[in-house]
């Protein structure tokens, strides 16, 4: 594997996701392999993102406390992602193996963080266009991870694998609520103040 072989992956991510994806699961890699590439992506989502803070100036780490907080949170939001979609395709009937499940969100994972790296360059030249590209990527990415999904899962159905997509939003939305109520977030109707 060369980088014609990632740069061939990527163009094939846009034009046929399913295909790349299924040429993604015949890789076979170790689930220890997978794990560690998702570290290595947190890792690096955190470098972008204290990159694009430091060339807007944003103080950006106001709200997290430090970029090792933020890399917590990223690492927690890949585990808890990837644990809400296994859920929600086995509840769709899905026969998906957790390797498949890994080495797709690694790889959604990798591309994001391109879109991110053309985003800050673009950001740069003309917000409006950083803006555009951000829509852009939203939407398309919401189509690969649908046909990736699909693959993982065996579906032969881009309905239940959207289906997949919204229940794992309402799985992970539920664990959430619990997560506060068990470390005492505010009741509902309740005050601020003490």
């Amino acid at each position: 594997m060369n980088g014609n072989y990632w740069r061939d992956l990527v163009t094939l991510s846009l034009t046929d996701p399913a295909m790349a994806a299924r040429q993604l699961m015949a890789l076979n890699l170790r689930r220890d392999l997978l794990w560690t590439g998702l570290a290595l992506t947190a890792v690096l989502n955190t470098l972008i993102y204290s990159l694009s803070g430091l060339l807007s100036g944003a103080a950006i780490f106001g709200a997290f406390g430090s970029p090792f907080f933020y890399l917590g949170i990223m690492a927690a939001s890949l585990v808890l992602t990837i644990l809400c979609f296994y859920l929600a395709g086995r509840m769709l009937g899905g026969q998906g193996r957790v390797e498949d499940l890994l080495v797709a969100v690694l790889w959604l994972q990798v591309l994001r963080m391109g879109v991110q790296v053309i985003v800050l360059i673009l950001g740069t030249l003309s917000p409006a266009l950083g803006v555009v590209a951000v829509f852009a990527a939203m939407f398309i990415g919401l189509f690969i991870t649908v046909h990736f999904l699909n693959q993982v899962f065996h579906f032969n159905s881009l309905g239940r694998a959207a289906g997949t997509m919204i229940l794992s939003i309402v799985i992970m939305t539920v664990l959430m609520i619990l997560l506060l109520a068990i470390v005492g977030g505010t009741q509902p109707g309740g005050s601020f103040n003490v």
